[in-house]
């Protein structure tokens, strides 16, 4: 998206070419409503990772909550992603990566989902998706072109 390409070496593109998501979130106003259990985060708070992000309370500041959430950059012509998220997260609701398959999926563009039964954030999550996600890069990565020496 232009509307991000700030800073030096605007003549070079900073387009990718695949996306590895693992348990991101995409869309803050709607991480309480799927909260796994009580142990789980709760992200509504004005002490939140996500309302310190946006400077304040996130339901009480919907634009930036838009403007900060992924899901809302979600376009058709958006490179191939790979989703691995754990149904176990307390941090990251899995629903947070359902939401982000329809988006994509809905715009057309290409998505692979993959749940980790079990799965919490990090740790085994990340194991487990590790092997499926190195595939995934090497099968979507294309060389641009090889860069000069010295650069």
């Amino acid at each position: 998206m232009k509307a991000f390409d700030v800073g030096a070496h605007l003549d070079q593109s900073s387009r990718v070419q695949a996306v590895v998501d693992f348990f991101g979130p995409t869309d803050f106003l709607q991480m309480d409503a799927h909260r796994l259990n009580a142990q789980a985060m709760v992200h509504d708070t004005p002490d939140s990772p996500e309302s310190q992000l946006v400077g304040g309370p996130i339901r009480d500041n919907p634009d930036k909550v838009a403007r900060a959430n992924p899901i809302t950059y979600v376009a058709k012509d958006d490179p191939p992603f790979l989703i691995v998220h754990g149904d176990a997260d307390i941090l990251v609701p899995h629903d947070q990566s359902v939401l982000l398959e329809a988006a994509l999926t809905k715009a057309g563009v290409p998505v692979r989902f993959v749940t980790i039964p079990g799965g919490l954030h990090g740790g085994d999550t990340e194991a487990k998706g590790f092997d499926q996600a190195l595939a995934f890069l090497v099968e979507r990565l294309k060389p641009q072109g090889r860069v000069p020496a010295g650069s």
